[in-house]
């Protein structure tokens, strides 16, 4: 291999002939150094990248952690439709202890959440020399689902059925966005906390997440489906087929985060389950266009696949199957009727692509190629 590049090295950097061979190998071999040294300089990088902990990781991963945030929510209100931040402030508590404390700017993020919920989700925003001081990566920003709803019950379950879709999208998939469930109390200018607390979820920048995966973002509009992870594609389609959620779309990116690999291929990683027959957000339509007549009707939007590429997966959810129900049925944040409504929805699925017939017809004949 070294000696390739030596003689690429002759070639490009046109050095000339020498009668001394040795004096040509030590400036080839100096030149091909430099050349690897950069190569492990950067790998280092993505190493140190992937290892280092973000602001995300202060929050414990299976607790329920108290975040407060403390801003103007009457100019919040007034810029709901501008993509304008704003100061704010913002601690993180658990068990007593205080883990974060630090300025931050806010805005409402989203689209249709944005302006269909009483109170829109956020977009916190932090200064990066502020997270270097406390030893954290510089990736800045955290995504906030909020309870959209003043109905405080049927807000918390709305919030926790969504929280609970990433948490099963983590079991049948490699490639996820780690995500946090919290109580959220706001506080105004005059610093008058709420006692109220609002379940909410905090989502990892999409920066982060592919940090993780040692990776780099793929902000093309458009995506060619020769170039993604096939297995994966074919796995998340699946699974959004299996909740009924149809308000996404690879070619347009949207509600998708794509992350190409240092093997090429591009993944495409699902967040926002709103619109899903598991959340049932009470502002979710069904799609008529793709036929739905209720968001409970299950549309693929996958790409067409070959059988021998969509049997592996099939056969895949199978054997997730136990340990996809046992979660919901252990997931103790929700009633107990709550649980079971979902698990009988699951297992139409599972149900559903025992007819291998039927679900090859519906995957080759998919909607999210129209």
């Amino acid at each position: 291999m070294i000696l390739r590049y030596f003689t690429y090295l002759h070639r490009k950097l046109k050095i000339p002939v020498m009668q001394n061979c040795y004096s040509l190998t030590l400036r080839l071999l100096a030149l091909a150094t430099m050349l690897f040294s950069g190569l492990a300089i950067n790998a280092q990088s993505a190493d140190s990248l992937a290892s280092q902990r973000s602001i995300f990781d202060l929050l414990p991963e299976d607790e329920v952690a108290e975040v407060i945030i403390t801003t103007d929510y009457k100019q919040l209100e007034a810029n709901r439709k501008t993509d304008d931040y704003q100061p704010g402030h913002i601690q993180f508590k658990f068990k007593k202890e205080l883990l974060l404390d630090m300025d931050m700017k806010i805005k409402c993020r989203g689209k249709f959440r944005r302006m269909k919920c009483d109170f829109p989700p956020l977009k916190l925003k932090f200064k990066k020399k502020d997270l270097r001081k406390k030893g954290l990566s510089e990736v800045n920003e955290l995504k906030l689902v909020t309870h959209c709803l003043n109905d405080r019950a049927k807000s918390r379950e709305l919030v926790i059925r969504e929280y609970l879709i990433y948490k099963l999208y983590s079991i049948v998939s490699n490639y996820s966005f780690r995500v946090r469930l919290v109580k959220v109390r706001y506080a105004g200018q005059k610093k008058r906390l709420s006692k109220i607390k609002h379940y909410s979820i905090l989502i990892e920048d999409g920066e982060d997440l592919a940090n993780r995966y040692q990776a780099e973002r793929f902000e093309d509009m458009g995506v060619n489906p020769d170039s993604l992870h096939r297995f994966q594609e074919i796995c998340t389609s699946l699974f959004q087929y299996m909740i009924s959620n149809s308000d996404y779309s690879y070619t347009m990116c949207r509600n998708t985060e794509l992350i190409r690999l240092p093997d090429g291929r591009i993944v495409c990683i699902p967040y926002d389950f709103d619109f899903s027959c598991i959340v049932k957000a009470p502002y979710a339509r069904a799609n008529s266009h793709l036929g739905q007549r209720s968001i409970c009707d299950r549309v693929y939007l996958g790409f067409p696949r070959p059988a021998e590429e969509v049997e592996p997966v099939l056969r895949y959810y199978e054997k997730k199957q136990d340990e996809l129900l046992n979660y919901v049925n252990d997931f103790n944040l929700l009633p107990q009727s709550s649980r079971h409504e979902i698990m009988s929805y699951l297992k139409s699925f599972f149900d559903e692509i025992q007819d291998r017939e039927h679900i090859m017809e519906v995957i080759q004949n998919s909607k999210g190629v129209m």
